[in-house]
């Protein structure tokens, strides 16, 4: 039974390595898009969140290897990452609702990539768990 176990850990740790790594190579590769003209979102963009989202893209991939290989380490990496996207959302939403020109679609991305995060923290979390009994 123990056997299953860590296989089915390892299985879900390799699996929440993968989507921080998709979703950093998305991230990346979206604002990367517009950052070069390359692409128009249909909004008005809040220059400074789309640096942020750029740069965190790289960092969410690098976080996914950290998840794959060091447990340990993709724990306080993912935990970071959820801490900062939260500040980031809340900065985002109060400059919205102050009025400022940030389009609602950058605030809904923020929460969205803040839950993601979360979750994933979660999961490393409770993988973590299993691995140090």
């Amino acid at each position: 039974m123990e056997v299953n176990n860590f296989k089915t850990s390892k299985r879900l740790q390799i699996l929440t390595a993968a989507v921080a790594i998709v979703f950093g190579l998305v991230t990346g590769f979206a604002g990367g898009r517009v950052l070069l003209d390359i692409s128009d979102p249909g909004y008005s963009v809040f220059f400074p969140l789309l640096i942020f989202n750029t740069v965190m893209g790289f960092v969410y991939i690098a976080t996914g290897v950290l998840i794959w290989t060091t447990i340990q380490k993709g724990i306080i990496a993912s935990k970071m990452i959820f801490l900062l996207n939260l500040a980031v959302f809340c900065i985002v939403l109060f400059l919205f609702i102050s009025g400022e020109k940030v389009a609602v679609d950058s605030v809904m991305a923020m929460g969205f990539r803040t839950i993601v995060w979360g979750i994933i923290f979660w999961s490393v979390t409770k993988l973590q768990r299993f691995f140090y009994k």
